[in-house]
């Protein structure tokens, strides 16, 4: 899927153009520095979900987001305070607060690290991880209730008015604002969504940094 380094906030690949975005290259401070580690955004995996089947896209889609949940977590209270290492391990542990993928979800909207928007994006995607994981019958973009929940992604039509990180061709464009019949239409919607959701959680963890995005170049075409 094309990607495009235009928008208010812009990121890319990096000079080798291997399809890996690491934040922390790119912003000219070492890693001693950082109250936490940085999340990567690669462009290379997220194209690779295309090749999974659909309750395997949707299993990746939603573990790389809790991943990256995890570290704006850690970010935010490291930036409130100076915790001992098994502090933040309990709380993600299996006993932990910060456990489950729900937990990461509520505690982030309910002290304001993420808008409405997104927290309900987010339950979205883990009502379909749920599913995904969690029953033997069929899984399937095609079927109604599943296409359903998928289009009802906001975040394809929001996010890029906040951060342009994806160049669609019109067909693409017109598939998101009027999907038809066809599962590829879900399947894009979903790609999209899970791409602008792990970029909105990823921009959160450099506003607590309050490090300034630089414009980033070189951003190729990996179709």
């Amino acid at each position: 899927w094309p990607c495009a380094s235009t928008g208010q906030r812009q990121f890319g690949v990096d000079e080798r153009g291997n399809g890996r975005l690491n934040i922390q290259n790119f912003m000219g401070y070492k890693k001693k520095k950082q109250p936490a580690s940085m999340p990567e955004f690669d462009l290379n995996y997220f194209k690779t979900l295309i090749n999974e089947s659909d309750r395997g896209f949707v299993i990746l889609t939603a573990s790389r987001i809790d991943e990256v949940l995890k570290e704006l977590h850690t970010t935010y209270i490291k930036s409130k305070s100076s915790p001992a290492d098994k502090f933040l391990n309990d709380l993600f542990d299996g006993h932990g607060s910060l456990f489950t993928l729900a937990d990461k979800i509520k505690l982030a909207f309910g002290y304001g690290l993420i808008s409405k928007e997104d927290y309900l994006d987010l339950e979205l995607l883990k009502g379909l991880r749920n599913g995904a994981a969690h029953t033997v019958e069929e899984f399937a973009f095609r079927q109604p209730a599943i296409k359903e929940k998928i289009l009802a992604f906001t975040a394809p039509k929001r996010v890029p008015q906040q951060i342009s990180i994806i160049n669609l061709s019109e067909e693409q464009r017109e598939l998101l604002v009027h999907p038809n019949e066809d599962e590829n239409s879900a399947k894009l919607h979903f790609l999209i969504a899970g791409m602008c959701l792990n970029f909105v959680l990823m921009d959160k963890i450099l506003k607590i940094l309050r490090k300034p995005v630089q414009t980033l170049t070189g951003i190729k075409d990996i179709r």
